[in-house]
């Protein structure tokens, strides 16, 4: 998607994000980490060495810098690069507001200190 289209910022990021899922009984049925490519007030583009199922929830926790944040994100797709390298992509519901809130300011920070300071 064209970046003139998205809604929220998005920022090129390296964070890294421990992924697990379970099925509607509440039995986990895959946990692994992976490395998130980039992320926004909407959603998350990572990388993983397992495939994930669609059907089943989804718990991550992504390393925000120094600070963690927990989310039950939709899976939106995933595609596989090599036998065990997938790219993923979860979308952030717009009712986890907290959680939206903190990615958003993540992201600014991050604007802030890759932007050059405007002159005054």
């Amino acid at each position: 998607m064209d970046e003139k289209q998205r809604r929220h910022q998005r920022i090129q990021a390296s964070l890294l994000m421990y992924v697990e899922q379970t099925d509607n009984q509440g039995r986990m049925r895959m946990n692994t980490v992976g490395q998130v490519l980039n992320i926004s007030e909407g959603g998350i583009l990572a990388e993983m060495n397992c495939p994930m199922d669609l059907e089943l929830e989804s718990a991550i926790v992504v390393a925000l810098g120094a600070d963690c944040l927990e989310l039950r994100p939709r899976l939106a797709r995933m595609e596989r690069l090599t036998p065990h390298r997938y790219r993923v992509a979860f979308q952030i519901d717009h009712r986890a507001r907290k959680a939206r809130t903190r990615i958003a300011e993540f992201v600014q920070r991050r604007l802030d200190t890759l932007l050059p300071e405007k002159a005054a």
